[in-house]
């Protein structure tokens, strides 16, 4: 996802699509800003409604969200403390750690 929102802006220059595989970001869904951006996988607030409806399934109405301080890590979380709220599930703590926590 980090480079596809770049490679997508300047390919809509001329005009030419982006097909990716594995850029999730929720930003990239944004067809006003990606016009030429497509992708073949969910994006990630695809990825957490289904995340919190299994949650929500498992009669699990609280959770806690444990995720990496980098783009993906912290778009993820923030996707999912919006949906949570959304589908009646507590988030009780959200952590974020980086590659050098031990």
């Amino acid at each position: 996802s980090a480079s596809a929102g770049p490679v997508s802006l300047m390919s809509a220059i001329e005009k030419i699509p982006v097909m990716a595989f594995a850029s999730t970001a929720a930003e990239l869904s944004q067809n006003s800003v990606y016009k030429w951006f497509n992708r073949v996988t969910p994006s990630d607030s695809q990825l957490v409604h289904a995340i919190l409806t299994a949650c929500k399934q498992l009669n699990w109405d609280t959770v806690s969200v444990l995720y990496q301080d980098d783009l993906w890590g912290s778009g993820i979380a923030e996707a999912v403390l919006e949906a949570a709220g959304k589908l009646n599930v507590n988030v009780a703590t959200a952590q974020k750690f980086t590659h050098t926590d031990a």
